[in-house]
């Protein structure tokens, strides 16, 4: 930052100066013009966001970029957004004339899955991977000439030998000691190696005076490096009493300055900040304070950056929020945590990190009741705010994963404000919140539309438009796609006047859905084209991985498995990097379905079980009911009977409670397979028909995956009964539907590859040999 002037920072592209100046508030100091700048509107694509990080670093006064370094350290500590920036730093450092290195602790790693998935893809890439091992005797002679250069060179190996023995080699440990051997006037007869680092701070704290010790355990809470006059005002202590802290605390060497490289002559000198040597010094620090004690530390250093952050611009305060959040929480600051946890939240949207934006709502939401007890605390004005956090809350909660039970207290919760303080926006606001966490599909169209009304008479298009997509799927879920798309289109016409890309690109997922629902997937590829290519222009990754899901689903219509799993892993791999964890379940049933149709059952049956054991857990009916059939297929065609009943019984059931119409008419036709495989053909007869009735009610208003199948369980029932010319009737219609949706595969690669599908080649079969399968050939 200091070695770029602003003559540099404004030959930086517009969207790299932009992004930086969101990260760096020194940038939006020097460029005045990009405070005006947008903070909380669309989000800006991950990618976007981290070249523009990279096009920085690589900016240098003479333009080309210079040999660098670059170290981050406790990787193990990094939240997603920041290893997400450092794996993709990983695939430009080539680039540059970089030298990147990430460090973190084995032991702590496994705690941090984030990590491990990116370790875990350093790893297939083969990487460089160093691991330091424990530091051998040799070693620690070395560091022992280093550290204590007083030290009699007769005295170095008999101290490394003991240290080596004592420590087992732990590179802190060894220096630790060393350092404090070093300000010893003499050699003690024992050499004091503490057990643990918390041990060695205790006995170098117990030599401070009192003052001088509340003052670096105010530097320990407080977190971070900080200058003399923050210490002074978190600590309490007078600016006498914190300069003696910090001079003994260099001198022992617990304490270290860290003095800007370089000041611009034309500003005022930059204060020195001082920070522990090592974290795990500061933490040992921490580890002698007393409860009451922490809480009043935290709660001043909360109260301190409050303070300074009011007088910053928006940005820099929702930068700042995240700290001030959890120095009030832990402070029980419970008014600063209410106040600060809507900026917080913001932060953590514009980097993705959409689970820590809900968890700092949630943080404001549970602050409330204590701000309650609080004489001064505006009650009022606090529950309309803790509304706006409610509503933010519940549009990411379900796919975050947040605890299904939690969903319906907040809107409770949120009825009970809006009842105390009724307006118009807000009682719109409540009927869509009612309509996005319905249970019921039908109230949920009901309460969207009139959502829907009431946004328009408020002027809000936006709102109204997003109150249409959550009629539309609604409507979608109900099998009612005739009218998923009407709204899906009206909806998409009102977010285009407004400009709205996340909404259009919504819109034309959902529209590529309903056309999959009746049978027309070329037209759906057509819109998620489209999708993709304005979500990946614009950067919506969360319209990217849903847009990439249906497509899954799309190819997996035509059985092309190379392009279903293309596009689910591609999908699958957005929800990981930006937290949506409930939905990572949904591409990974078509990571399954791409093994099926290669003939891979044992790989497809582990996926499918999975897949079924998550979405039972998160109560995602429509992926546990597709998971459950799939897997029950393959139980069947290997003859275990229980298993495939216990499956199949429970997609149908999963299908009744989601009121999946359509998807309950493939699951009839396999009961029927079923029962005709454990000899029940009366029962085989009766599920099938009613699959057979399904389908001609609803003729034209859904298409089932895999639709000549149903027919052909119809027909080996049928030939099973001894009815074989019905049973024929039944392959003939299974023919002609085979043929009529085969007609949009322009490709003729693709097309034969649909027919070499097995169940469409049981199809060509039975009608060429004039008959239908016997029923005890389901399995080929």
């Amino acid at each position: 930052m200091h070695r770029l002037d602003d003559a540099a920072l404004r030959q930086l592209p517009p969207l790299t100066q932009t992004c930086m100046a969101r990260l760096l508030p020194e940038v939006a100091r020097r460029q005045p013009h990009l405070r005006t700048v947008e903070t909380t509107g669309t989000l800006i694509e991950a990618e976007q966001l981290f070249t523009a990080v990279v096009d920085f670093l690589t900016q240098t006064p003479d333009v080309q970029p210079q040999p660098t370094l670059l170290f981050l350290d406790d990787l193990q500590w990094a939240d997603d957004a920041s290893l997400r920036l450092f794996h993709y730093m990983t695939h430009r450092v080539q680039r540059f004339p970089w030298l990147l290195v990430g460090a973190f602790r084995t032991e702590e790693a496994a705690h941090t899955p984030a990590l491990t998935l990116m370790l875990d893809d350093l790893a297939r890439r083969n990487l460089a991977r160093l691991t330091l091992t424990p530091l051998t005797v040799d070693d620690v002679t070395t560091l022992t000439a280093h550290l204590w250069p007083q030290l009699a060179p007769g005295y170095r190996t008999h101290v490394a030998d003991m240290l080596a023995q004592a420590t087992g080699g732990n590179a802190l440990f060894v220096t630790a000691v060393l350092q404090e051997l070093a300000v010893s006037d003499s050699v003690p007869g024992e050499l004091p190696v503490p057990a643990t680092v918390r041990d060695l701070v205790q006995h170098r704290l117990r030599r401070l005076p009192s003052g001088s010790r509340q003052v670096l355990e105010a530097l320990a809470i407080f977190g971070t490096a900080a200058t003399l006059m923050q210490l002074q005002h978190i600590s309490g202590r007078g600016i006498d009493e914190v300069a003696q802290a910090v001079e003994l605390g260099l001198q022992w060497g617990l304490v270290a300055a860290d003095t800007p490289a370089t000041r611009d002559a034309e500003t005022a000198v930059a204060p020195t900040n001082y920070q522990f040597h090592h974290d795990l010094v500061r933490e040992a620090v921490i580890k002698t304070l007393s409860a009451v004690r922490t809480t009043r530390l935290h709660y001043r250093s909360a109260v301190w950056l409050a303070r300074i952050a009011e007088r910053r611009p928006t940005a820099v305060q929702e930068e700042m929020a995240g700290r001030i959040l959890i120095h009030a929480v832990r402070g029980e600051a419970y008014d600063l945590v209410f106040q600060w946890a809507t900026a917080a939240a913001a932060h953590a949207h514009h980097i993705f990190a959409y689970r820590d934006a809900l968890d700092m709502l949630e943080r404001g939401i549970d602050a409330f009741a204590h701000c309650q007890s609080d004489p001064d605390f505006d009650v009022a004005a606090g529950e309309k705010a803790m509304f706006e956090m409610i509503a933010w809350w519940l549009t990411y909660a379900m796919p975050v994963g947040k605890p299904e039970a939690a969903i319906p207290k907040m809107v409770q919760h949120a009825a009970k404000i809006m009842a105390r303080h009724p307006s118009p926006a807000r009682t719109a606001r409540m009927h869509w919140m009612q309509a996005q966490t319905a249970v019921n599909y039908h109230s949920a169209i009901r309460s969207a539309q009139t959502a829907h009304e009431q946004f328009l008479q408020l002027n809000q298009p936006l709102l109204a438009a997003s109150a249409l997509v959550t009629t539309a799927a609604a409507h979608l879920s109900l099998s009612e796609n005739k009218n998923s798309r009407r709204v899906f289109t009206q909806a998409l016409h009102l977010y285009r006047q407004v400009d709205d890309v996340p909404g259009e690109v919504q819109c034309l997922t959902g529209l590529g859905w309903v056309a999959l629902n009746l049978g027309e997937v070329a037209a759906a590829l057509q819109h998620l084209e489209q999708s993709l290519a304005i979500s990946r222009r614009r950067g919506d990754r969360i319209g990217e991985g849903q847009t990439l899901f249906v497509t899954a689903a799309a190819w997996g219509f035509y059985h092309a498995p190379e392009q279903m799993e293309a596009a689910a892993t591609a999908s699958a791999q957005l929800y990981e990097e930006i937290g949506f964890a409930a939905r990572v379940i949904r591409p990974l049933l078509y990571l399954g379905a791409a093994q099926d149709v290669r003939g891979n059952l044992p790989q497809a049956l582990q996926l499918y079980e999975q897949v079924l054991e998550q979405a039972l857990a998160l109560k995602d009916e429509w992926a546990a009911g597709w998971a459950a059939q799939l897997a029950g297929r393959i139980y069947l065609q290997q003859g275990a009977f229980k298993t495939a009943s216990t499956l199949l019984h429970q997609a149908q059931q999963n299908r009744i409670a989601s009121e999946e119409r359509q998807n309950q008419v493939s699951d009839l036709a396999w009961l029927g397979r079923l029962a005709l495989a454990q000899g029940d053909i009366a029962a085989a007869l009766q599920h099938t028909a009613q699959a057979i009735a399904r389908l001609d009610a609803f003729h034209g208003e859904f298409y089932v995956w895999e639709q000549p199948d149903v027919f052909m369980c119809r027909a080996e029932a049928l030939a099973a009964a001894g009815d074989s010319g019905v049973a024929a009737d039944m392959v003939r219609r299974a023919y002609a539907t085979l043929h009529q949706f085969a007609a949009q595969i322009s490709d003729p690669v693709l097309r034969t590859q649909f027919f070499a599908y097995r169940r469409n080649v049981a199809v060509e079969t039975a009608i060429a040999s004039c008959r239908c399968f016997p029923g005890n050939n389901y399995g080929k």
